[in-house]
């Protein structure tokens, strides 16, 4: 799966030259994770007013497994200012995926790079894969960042007509978040 996602800027180099985008390569586990790691993207996009260009690929880990996706994202992510990996905390990085991001780092030539991981499950779940991007990440000489995040699915988390039925005890506390209209205020996540 490849989706190019793109801002407009008028940045230009000193020599009246349109600057290069800003090129994000994004790795995911499934579908919500993908569209996590988008939400992220157009996040940054917003927050950087659209100081220049960016373009993302976003590729399934499962495609890692073609040879002709292989080689397209691997092109992606050698040319890569940014690689995200969305995936869960709780279930080891395929091989496949583990050697792409190995093989992408080192045949990176940017000298300012970012392995930034969007791991979905508790803290205390994703230390193995945290510390494997990390390493990673090291290794290449590329900044990490890592932020874990729970999924937005109402099944999951419950609706707040459903925490209200199933509590055993309301404090004004609770209360006062299940009322809250934005579901950032009751996550913890804003997008």
């Amino acid at each position: 799966m490849k989706s190019p996602i793109s801002g407009s800027s008028g940045e230009e180099t000193t020599d009246g030259a349109p600057a290069s985008p800003f090129r994000i390569t994004v790795v995911c586990a499934n579908e919500a994770c993908a569209e996590k790691a988008a939400a992220t993207v157009r996040n940054l996009e917003g927050r950087l007013e659209r100081q220049f260009d960016m373009l993302c690929d976003c590729w399934m880990f499962e495609s890692l497994r073609f040879t002709d996706e292989l080689v397209a994202a691997s092109r992606s992510g050698s040319s890569a200012d940014m690689i995200m990996v969305a995936t869960l905390a709780s279930e080891a990085l395929p091989q496949v995926a583990i050697e792409w991001l190995q093989t992408s780092l080192k045949r990176n030539d940017r000298e300012k790079l970012a392995l930034v991981a969007l791991l979905e499950g508790a803290l205390f779940e994703g230390r193995e894969v945290e510390s494997v991007l990390e390493r990673i990440a090291d290794n290449a000489n590329a900044d990490f960042l890592v932020n874990y995040f729970s999924p937005l699915d109402p099944a999951t988390l419950g609706s707040t007509e459903r925490i209200s039925e199933r509590r055993t005890k309301m404090t004004s506390l609770l209360d006062d978040i299940l009322r809250q209209t934005d579901p950032s205020a009751r996550t913890g996540i804003r997008l």
